[in-house]
């Protein structure tokens, strides 16, 4: 099993490297330009902010994986372009994954000290906003649910739907 685990350790990095060598190689589904009709349903390609948060996360796993400086420093660099930071500590219901890899970082021995309090803070401070903490502990919806991230979903998923309430 730790001959697996070291293959799949080394095949991590190397994917990291290529896409840092490849910045601007990117792959569509069922586009002819990418000759890649039929592949797939719908297209995956991410945004650029996508890709960042993509890169931020990979950063976060080598450097737990690896410990090498090098993938914490990405996270170092590039942390205050997320969401988090960008729109005033908005902790986002449709950027989870990000925003836990953020804080996973923070709890990482060897994280940059500065890096992991300014996340901490930004996470905690978005939490006690109003659409959060504050929202259930005053019981805004009968349901306990992110008031604002469900009418959101109906705006997405419903186009102009009536507003919940």
């Amino acid at each position: 099993m730790a001959s697996y685990g070291n293959a799949l350790r080394i095949c991590a990095q190397r994917a990291w490297n290529w896409a840092v060598a490849n910045p601007n190689v990117l792959f569509k589904n069922n586009d002819p330009a990418c000759n890649s009709q039929g592949l797939g349903a719908g297209q995956q390609e991410t945004d650029d902010y996508g890709r960042l948060g993509h890169k931020i996360a990979a950063a976060i796993n080598l450097y737990q994986l690896t410990g090498k400086a090098a993938y914490n420093s990405v996270v170092d660099a590039q942390y205050r372009n997320t969401h988090l930071f960008e729109y005033w500590n908005y902790v986002s219901p449709f950027e989870a994954a990000l925003q836990q890899a953020l804080m996973h970082h923070a709890s990482l021995p060897g994280a940059t000290p500065a890096t992991a309090a300014a996340v901490r803070a930004a996470y905690v401070s978005g939490m006690d906003g109003t659409d959060h903490w504050s929202a259930m502990s005053a019981r805004t919806d009968p349901y306990l649910a992110h008031f604002r991230s469900v009418k959101s979903i109906c705006r997405i998923w419903a186009g102009s739907a009536p507003a919940i309430r």
